[in-house]
């Protein structure tokens, strides 16, 4: 009730204004427009120290506005931070993880049929009541299905895709990821809307950019307040950038794109001041999560370096200048921001090269952070971010307060008058005091990888319950998600339990995560006590929404099972809740070794990560993407500081979840007479008659798929999460 008496205030007045009862005519609401990028890095502006300064539009933003640089992603991957913003909630919450392994990144891929539910309340949505005009443009990346469609959310327009730029693939099996405008599909990338991948041209950030112009221009004629997110991806790799754009940066091909997306901002940003609604726009600049750094491999960036004219460790025009001293603290030589002199000068080793001559093609920099996207190390989680509201928020100004890109939620409501919803737990806090008063406020940082908290910060201090980078399998391949930066015992190739003695950096001494603190001093022990604090306060109300990443359609397993069985055909099946397994009385007791059960849970499919009942050896096929090698989680039933219970299951349309009574019987025969044949006519028999008979052919040719896989396992599992490699 208070958040609809908020919303109708404006419309109230207006109505009383006109029926001439004496009462002043109210302003505009505030006008709303977010700026999210794709994989871009603490360290890719020139503000936050990036040498080539290639970023002056942002950076006079900065100038302008307020730089945030304690600001985090609610994830180290795209859609469960996408998520979050329009949320205002934990992934872990909205559902935005899968529990098909221990912490699992997970997205929204064409294979994913999973999306936001219809019980999360979107910002768009929450905006409508107060007379708000939503779009979004570019990336939505929460859904593929219609009834994951924006325009289903709250927004009133869109223009982009689903998903990212993949491709090309152009055949039937797989086409070309489209591209919307509202309802109706205009094109498809690689096809109406041309990305060249040798030379990196594409015209789509000039379309984007375009497009809020546009909205902007109608809605001011319109006298309508706005809400607009523009989530542009040409930092995604593959990065591309428009013909003008090409070969002006020295960073290559990805800065390229940064400085065609600065630019596009700063047309933006003057259309406002043009119509005169600068005063009464809040807008805010962050990115998803971290860079990629898998796609620049050995890059290195040394924000210590001084720009031309200026000696080393003085303050540089339009760079937040950084003490790095071991003894000083993560500290601003000043708390105020210059307009950059010079976003030009020449300081790197040529095109396509960071000082240094390390390449960089296709990756941003994450400053001196640790690793980058899917990690929960700084690097992965630590965003650029700038707010910018002329008349409001004072200019030039650096504020300390840790922030979220869930807080974008929280204050985006607090600017148009409402309040958040009260049937829920929302994380996102309000940072309008931070932002016009200067006030900080007192908050954890949670950093989820899928359905594990691996890490927490608070305060100064962070304090990491997991460490893992990627596997070992990945990292044979060349997939390194921390190119050249190898730290023992911390940037580890298995996943590292430290629930029991947590590793604890200081974050204002350490940014980089390099010296844990020694666990026998106080310093130590007493961060762990206000940490553990929190943790348990916040488990303790923890209700992990249903995983919506563990859902895969049949495009998924037709490659892997191409050769055994040839093609599957994508069919669409209901999602149902099924009902939990009964205990096996051949559980195992709980006290198992840790590195056991991990490999059960990850090489056998375990959908909820939790122990096998008996420690068959797994198949390298069947552990997917994953080596026999690395160990996964380690179980417990009295879930320890750091895990969390995951939702139920729910039934995947790439397979049977092995959960229904009927499928557990089979499944025992089957073991119980191993080295024999079971005609498919037992199996069918095996169910109720409700199920349709593309329903029991489909099982019993997946269930015949799998069963080399799967046999081994004692307890019924996942036969989906178990025969493809990833979702």
């Amino acid at each position: 009730m208070a958040a609809v008496a908020a919303a109708t205030r404006w419309q109230l007045l207006l109505v009383l204004s006109a029926a001439g009862l004496g009462v002043t005519l109210a302003p505009q609401p505030p006008n709303i427009l977010l700026l999210l990028m794709d994989d871009m890095g603490w360290g890719d502006l020139g503000v936050y120290g990036e040498p080539s300064r290639e970023t002056p539009n942002l950076d006079q933003m900065a100038a302008e506005g307020m730089l945030f640089p304690n600001f985090y992603a609610a994830n180290p991957l795209c859609s469960p931070s996408r998520a979050a913003l329009l949320t205002g909630r934990l992934p872990i919450r909205t559902g935005f993880y899968t529990s098909n392994g221990h912490a699992r990144n997970a997205y929204t891929p064409q294979e994913v049929v999973g999306g936001i539910p219809d019980s999360e309340h979107l910002l768009p949505e929450l905006l409508r009541t107060a007379g708000y005009a939503s779009k979004i443009v570019g990336k939505w990346h929460l859904g593929h299905r219609p009834q994951f469609h924006p325009l289903k959310h709250g927004f009133d327009e869109w223009f982009g895709s689903p998903n990212c730029h993949f491709g090309p693939y152009d055949n039937k099996a797989r086409p070309n990821i489209p591209v919307y405008r509202d309802w109706e599909m205009v094109g498809r990338y690689y096809e109406e809307f041309p990305i060249n991948l040798r030379t990196g041209e594409a015209n789509l950030t000039e379309i984007y950019v375009q497009e809020a112009l546009d909205f902007i221009k109608g809605q001011q004629a319109a006298r309508r307040p706005f809400f607009l997110y523009w989530a542009v991806d040409a930092t995604h790799a593959p990065v591309y950038a428009s013909r003008p754009f090409l070969g002006s940066s020295q960073r290559g091909r990805y800065g390229d794109a940064v400085r065609e997306i600065d630019a596009g901002i700063g047309r933006v940003l003057r259309l406002l001041q043009d119509l005169g609604v600068a005063e009464n726009t809040f807008v805010f600049f962050t990115s998803d999560n971290g860079a990629a750094l898998i796609s620049a491999p050995k890059q290195e960036l040394d924000l210590t370096t001084a720009a031309p004219g200026h000696l080393p460790g003085e303050p540089s025009p339009g760079v937040v200048n950084l003490n790095l001293r071991p003894d000083s603290g993560w500290s601003f030589i000043s708390t105020t921001v210059s307009v950059p002199q010079n976003s030009s000068s020449p300081t790197s080793d040529g095109p396509g090269r960071e000082p240094g001559g390390q390449t960089c093609p296709e990756g941003g920099s994450n400053g001196p952070f640790l690793c980058g996207k899917q990690t929960t190390f700084e690097g992965g989680m630590r965003e650029p971010a700038i707010a910018w509201w002329p008349g409001r928020i004072p200019a030039g100004q650096v504020s300390h307060q840790l922030g979220s890109i869930m807080d974008l939620f929280t204050t985006s409501l607090s600017v148009a008058g409402l309040e958040p919803p009260s049937d829920r737990a929302i994380d996102g806090l309000d940072l309008l005091p931070a932002m016009l008063q200067g006030r900080l406020m007192d908050r954890p940082i949670f950093y989820y990888r899928g359905n594990t908290l691996m890490a927490v910060t608070l305060g100064q201090y962070k304090a990491h319950f997991w460490t893992w980078t990627n596997s070992w399998e990945e990292f044979r391949q060349g997939v390194d998600f921390c190119p050249g930066q190898n730290i023992s015992g911390v940037t580890t190739h298995t996943q590292e339990e430290h629930t029991k003695l947590p590793l604890i950096f200081h974050l204002g001494r350490d940014p980089g995560e390099r010296y844990p603190l020694s666990v026998a001093s106080t310093e130590y022990l007493d961060a762990l006590h206000r940490i553990t604090s929190v943790v348990q306060q916040h488990q303790e109300t923890l209700v992990p929404g249903q995983p919506q990443l563990n859902v895969c359609n049949q495009a998924v397993m037709a490659a892997a099972q191409h050769s055994r069985s040839g093609p599957l055909r994508a069919r669409p099946s209901p999602l149902r809740p099924v009902r939990a397994p009964a205990p096996s009385h051949r559980a195992a007791a709980q006290s198992r070794p840790a590195r056991e059960g991990r490999k059960n849970a990850r090489g056998c499919g375990g959908e909820t990560g939790g122990p096998r009942p008996r420690a068959w050896p797994c198949p390298p096929s069947c552990a997917g993407a994953e080596p026999p090698s690395p160990p996964g989680p380690a179980p417990h039933a009295d879930a320890r500081l750091p895990s969390a219970e995951p939702a139920p299951r729910v039934r995947d349309t790439c397979g049977a979840t092995m959960a229904d009574p009927e499928l557990q019987l089979v499944a025992r025969r089957i073991r119980s007479f191993p080295d024999f044949p079971i005609p498919g006519v037992l199996f069918r028999l095996s169910w109720k008659s409700r199920e349709t008979p593309w329903n029991l052919d489909r099982r019993w040719w997946l269930w015949m798929i799998c069963w080399p896989l799967v046999g081994p396992c004692a307890q019924p599992v996942n036969c989906s999460a178990s025969c493809r490699p990833r979702c």
